[in-house]
């Protein structure tokens, strides 16, 4: 396999160096023929080529709304090189699969934003470029998550990390005005309020899954991976620990929905926003649908079993550079400004995504 993807690496580098040799073309994405794509100034800082057009891809609605913001930033920063940026919506989900089939064939975007597993996959395939322009200030400032999901086996960072997305407790708090401290104070809120007969559900949410279920588990002993999640032989979950954690989820079944199979994402949505639940455990991601529905929520942590924290699985969403790009420079410039805590503290403010650095994790 490392012999396959190194080939992939020196046949995408040539690709590369033809495309940026190459006159402009009728799609005005073709590199700048008069060799300023591997100009930099005085000082041997790297700059990007003169001319550049960027494709960029990321969800439609505010996440592209604010990769506009970028642009116009990005375009600000460089007035002499003739830059612009145009965009295509194109979910995290598909972005992967998309450019392995855009990609190759010379329409894929220059930037696009991924979740960390796909990155993992493009990497392996050759269709991303390493970090090259502030991959260690990600290694000094980002979170150790963003970090370790960014940085692929052969010691380098892929990606540029702009969020963090995890599940959270969601609480109605017309329903509930002060989010609970304990496990135990949770599912006694939920039982009072709970009521099948009238549709109503103290928490309504997947426990079979083991991206909500794994923080409790976690949190009682029974370790995915060992204590640190870096050992593939240390599994635990044969155990007294999971065994017990096992027990105290089941609980839950006291104040949930009687038939799991009836469970998906839209009835837990919907019935949040129609107030017939009290709580749900959901991904950050939901929360814009929750604010156009009007139901008053807040969000907490999940609260703490015997004492320990419950912390569970969770995604970092990163911008990754597209190997096959006519404009590799403009495009890593770019994604490093997208994924600059300066620029995600604005994103913050339009998404609600949480950016990976350990300025905002703290706060």
């Amino acid at each position: 396999m490392k012999h396959h993807i190194r080939i992939l690496e020196i046949f995408t580098m040539i690709l590369v160096l033809i495309s940026l040799a190459a006159c402009g073309g009728d799609s005005g994405r073709s590199a700048a023929s008069d060799g300023s794509a591997s100009a930099a100034d005085s000082s041997g800082k790297v700059i990007p080529e003169d001319g550049a057009v960027l494709l960029v891809w990321d969800q439609d609605g505010p996440r592209l709304d604010y990769l506009k913001l970028v642009a116009d930033a990005f375009i600000d920063t460089y007035p002499e090189r003739n830059i612009s940026v145009e965009f295509a919506p194109v979910s995290g989900m598909a972005a992967g699969r998309k450019l392995s089939q855009d990609g190759p064939a010379g329409t894929g975007a220059d930037v696009l934003a991924l979740n960390h597993d796909d990155l993992i996959e493009l990497y392996q395939s050759g269709l991303v470029m390493p970090n090259l322009v502030n991959a260690e200030f990600i290694r000094e400032t980002a979170s150790r998550n963003a970090v370790r999901a960014s940085t692929m086996d052969d010691g380098q960072i892929y990606g540029f990390p702009f969020s963090i997305q995890t599940y959270a407790l969601v609480r109605n708090t017309r329903l509930v005005p002060q989010a609970p401290q304990t496990i135990a104070e949770l599912i006694e809120i939920a039982r009072g309020f709970h009521d099948p007969s009238r549709n109503r559900f103290g928490i309504y949410s997947d426990f079979r899954d083991i991206y909500i279920s794994y923080g409790l588990i976690k949190a009682m002993g029974g370790d995915l991976f060992g204590p640190d999640e870096d050992d593939p032989a240390a599994l635990r979950f044969n155990s007294a620990e999971t065994a017990a954690a096992m027990e105290e989820i089941l609980k839950f079944r006291e104040v949930s929905i009687e038939n799991i199979d009836e469970y998906n994402d839209d009835i837990m949505l919907g019935l949040f926003a129609e107030e017939q639940s009290a709580f749900m455990l959901n991904g950050t991601w939901s929360l814009s649908g929750l604010e156009e529905s009007g139901v008053p929520f807040a969000v907490s942590t999940i609260p703490s079993i015997n004492g320990a924290p419950v912390a569970g699985f969770s995604t970092i969403q990163v911008y990754a550079v597209n190997s096959y790009s006519p404009f590799p420079k403009a495009a890593q410039l770019f994604a490093e400004l997208a994924s600059s805590p300066e620029m995600l503290s604005r994103r913050f403010a339009m998404t609600g995504d949480i950016p990976p650095y350990s300025d905002f994790l703290e706060t």
